[in-house]
Formats: structure tokens, C-alpha cells, sequence
């Protein structure tokens, strides 16, 4: 189990072809307290994880334990590419009153410059992502 202020980290997250055109092979390195744990690969032709433990002081999961961390690690890294993406070329907002999941936004395309903000900002609306301010 891990302490609560135990900080998992991804990096290296690359994705393959895999075995089956729907199927990726996926590889990525696991970061315990900034510290790296595990590396971590799926061949995509079922079957368990390969994980290949760096550090096996940093941490006590249970393979299934891990196995989850990584899923959701893997997730959030992934969206939070698709949000970068998004940021780049438009204005990533939530209208106030309105609710969202986790992740969700709207999309305004206009380029997000300082003006365009404040123009989506006058139309009452919440600005979530702006790529020139930290996330």
C-alpha cells in the first residue's frame, strides 16, 4: 500500500503497433516519489503486464494494485496530451452552471491570444486551459 503523499509519475509513454490493428503495444516508466520504479510493457497479445521492478524499495503494490496505478497513470497522461493539443489552436472553457466529468470541456476555435480570452471570458463563460499559464 502507499502512503498518501506518495507521488506516481509516468514518462516515456509510447505507443506501438501492436499485435491486432486494435490492440497497441504500449511501454512507458513508472516514477515513484521522482524517483524511477518500474519499467513497464504490454505486447498487446493478452496476458498480464511485463513490468520489470527498478527499485523495489519504493514502493510495496500488489501487482493488481500497480496494474490499476498504471491504467489510470496511462489515462491522465494521454488526456492530458489530447488537452494540449486542443490548446494550441483553440479555447478550452466550462460554462459556469453547467456540469462536466473529470477532463471535460468545450472548445471554442479561436486562437487562444490574450483578447480572444477575454472575449470568451465577457461571455460569462470559465477559461480552463490557457496554453501561455500553467495547467
Amino acid at each position: 500500500m502507499l502512503n498518501k503523499n506518495t507521488k506516481l509519475s509516468i514518462k516515456n509513454l509510447k505507443w506501438g503497433k501492436g499485435h491486432t490493428s486494435y490492440e497497441p503495444t504500449m511501454s512507458c516508466t513508472l516514477y515513484v516519489d521522482g524517483k524511477r520504479a518500474a519499467t513497464i510493457y504490454d505486447d498487446s497479445r493478452g496476458g498480464e503486464l511485463e513490468i520489470k521492478i527498478l527499485n523495489p524499495k519504493a514502493y510495496t503494490l500488489s501487482y493488481n494494485e500497480l496494474v490499476e496505478c498504471i491504467h489510470d497513470l496511462v489515462t491522465d497522461f494521454d488526456n492530458l496530451k489530447e488537452t494540449k493539443k486542443h490548446a494550441k489552436k483553440n479555447i478550452l472553457v466550462r460554462e459556469i452552471g453547467k456540469t462536466y466529468s473529470a477532463g471535460d470541456y468545450e472548445m471554442y476555435p479561436y486562437m487562444p491570444t490574450p483578447n480572444n480570452v477575454k472575449q470568451v471570458q465577457a461571455m460569462n463563460k470559465y477559461i480552463i486551459w490557457n496554453i501561455n499559464e500553467a495547467w
